[in-house]
């Protein structure tokens, strides 16, 4: 009996914590960094394990837009995603979504970033 108190107990913790799907992931710390005239950086932290979408265009609103689209399928706290062949001294609009090991969703607001000019 005592074993399966701790083992149910130490299941609870664990469901409790980054699987619990009572706890809606979140995306925190977005940190665009533009590292060129034609390239950038983002990073971002999750409160949960989670994959990641990341969208961006040059234009705004991207729901109204054919954003190109990167997929992290790999479950993780960090993500980020290096962008190559941008336009220099251009804006573009991005947006992140994530989703937890039970598909439970989560998505930034559009945000931006101007690359360098040459």
């Amino acid at each position: 009996t005592r074993e399966l108190l701790q083992k149910l107990s130490k299941d609870n913790v664990y469901e409790i914590g980054v699987n619990d799907s009572r706890v809606a992931p979140q995306i925190f710390d977005v940190q665009p960094m533009v590292t060129s005239s034609t390239t950038a950086y983002v990073f971002w932290t999750t409160n949960k394990y989670t994959t990641s979408d990341f969208y961006y265009a040059n234009s705004t609103p991207l729901a109204s837009t054919t954003p190109v689209k990167v997929t992290d399928s790999n479950m993780s706290f960090t993500h980020s995603v290096n962008i190559s062949g941008l336009v220099p001294n251009t804006t573009y609009y991005y947006m992140i979504k994530i989703n937890d090991n039970r598909g439970n969703p989560a998505t930034t607001t559009e945000r931006s970033f101007t690359t360098l000019p040459n």
